[in-house]
């Protein structure tokens, strides 16, 4: 229906809309406009329209008197979340893409949008960071779906690094060490920051009484981030990790038993989940698989452990993408000098061996 009315599009200057009727118009498409990236990046459906076909403005009150401003919310947060939807958008379409649809080569894709994740940060207003005390409900949805964008797109790497030295296949199993760069290393741990910074925010939001208990989101974000958690507990146990893990599912449990109907059914498979990558672990330290980390100054092997810890790589708190080797990644064309990185077909692979095989899907 939007389409049809043509929201979509940028009006003339001459037409009978009040400023009123056209920024009202302009709210309602981003609005879906965002929605529709949300629906497609949780459940891995395709974009409904191509932001090539969009020429409508973004949400202001440029135009608005004092009397017509008061109509409407302060428009920095919807824009906020326009600027991410875009970002999901092409997350999708760059980084899940079917095979060979694109021109560029992974690490180029993922430079890309982490560009594009630094840039929004580095732009948002202060009525829109988490510096304040007693955040609205709608700055904390913000920095959840800021933390599940960068998530999606450095995960592959995550789970890359944690199938080269884990896999329940025997006929996978690797003698040999795995080269690894420290950048790709740095890149991985990003999406750890992120999966703590998002379970931060929800224990918060679970303690403060402000978690949507019925919701979906909150829901999907605390699976999402979770999933990663125990990724990364098994590849560096530590207590805080494990700890966080423990309280997710308390979380979860909790919005299981008052009828989240999605959290019954998250909170089973990460139950599986755990089960499968302790196992992965189990046969890995049976068989003393090693993993070589690289960099431009030294060379570290490790046979039963493989240090992915934010203190070690110098990751700031909270801040995903705050770290000198994500710097210099950034600052460059997106190029690995060292190391190994994912093929089109790894990650369907290890979802099958986990025994769910649309647990790392778009989501």
């Amino acid at each position: 229906m939007a389409l049809t009315m043509g929201l979509h599009r940028s009006l003339p200057v001459e037409t009978e809309f009040t400023p009123i009727e056209r920024e009202g118009r302009r709210r309602v498409w981003w609005t879906l406009y965002t929605l529709d990236r949300l629906c497609s990046s949780i459940l891995g459906y395709p974009l409904l329209i191509s932001d090539s076909t969009i020429d409508v403005e973004l949400p202001t009150s440029d135009s608005l008197s004092s009397n017509e401003q008061e109509e409407f919310a302060d428009p920095a947060h919807l824009v906020a979340i326009v600027k991410l939807a875009r970002i999901t958008g092409q997350i999708l379409s760059d980084i899940y893409c079917l095979p060979q649809r694109s021109q560029e080569n992974f690490v180029q894709r993922v430079h890309r949008i982490l560009l594009s994740l630094r840039k929004f940060g580095e732009e948002l207003p202060p009525s829109l960071l988490l510096r304040q005390t007693n955040l609205p409900r709608n700055v904390t949805s913000l920095h959840l779906h800021y933390n599940q964008c960068v998530i999606s797109s450095t995960r592959l790497i995550l789970l890359y690094l944690f199938k080269s030295r884990f896999s329940l296949n025997a006929a996978t199993a690797e003698a040999t060490p795995r080269i690894f760069s420290s950048t790709f290393l740095a890149l991985a741990e990003s999406c750890v920051q992120a999966a703590k910074a998002s379970n931060s925010i929800l224990s918060k939001s679970f303690v403060g009484g402000t978690l949507a208990s019925f919701g979906y989101f909150d829901a999907h974000y605390l699976f999402s981030s979770t999933l990663i958690l125990i990724i990364s507990t098994v590849m560096d146990p530590n207590v805080v990790m494990s700890d966080a893990v423990s309280y997710a599912f308390t979380i979860l449990k909790a919005m299981k038993e008052d009828g989240n109907l999605p959290s019954c059914d998250y909170y089973e498979r990460l139950l599986r989940t755990r089960v499968s990558v302790g196992k992965m672990k189990e046969k890995s330290e049976a068989h003393g698989r090693a993993l070589v980390v690289a960099d431009d100054a030294q060379i570290v092997e490790t046979r039963t452990s493989h240090q992915l810890d934010g203190q070690v790589l110098g990751f700031s708190e909270g801040l995903p993408l705050d770290h000198p080797l994500i710097d210099s990644f950034l600052a460059d064309q997106g190029t690995w000098s060292n190391g190994m990185s994912p093929e089109d077909q790894f990650l369907r692979d290890l979802a099958c061996e986990l025994g769910d095989e649309f647990l790392f899907g778009p989501q």
